[in-house]
């Protein structure tokens, strides 16, 4: 009974970990869209596309990082 009680306390610290490493700032949308971005890569990992499970939510978070330089780089 006690290793399934610190198998069960272990699994539920590695799910609140993966939740505190996505969750973001409070005060700003980091936090849905890493969700986002993980839903994207869960959705075409299931529809059986490994490969762009890994390469659509890279180029969009990037492209989303880029997007206030870019517009820096423009004067908005």
């Amino acid at each position: 009974m006690n290793r399934l009680r610190s198998v069960g306390r272990a699994i539920g610290a590695a799910i609140v970990a993966v939740f505190d490493a996505v969750r973001g700032d409070p005060d700003s949308s980091e936090g849905a869209v890493n969700l986002g971005l993980i839903g994207l890569a869960a959705g075409l990992f299931i529809a059986g596309e490994p490969a762009l499970a890994l390469i659509v939510p890279s180029s969009l978070l990037v492209t989303l990082g880029s997007l206030p330089a870019i517009a820096k780089v423009l004067g908005h």
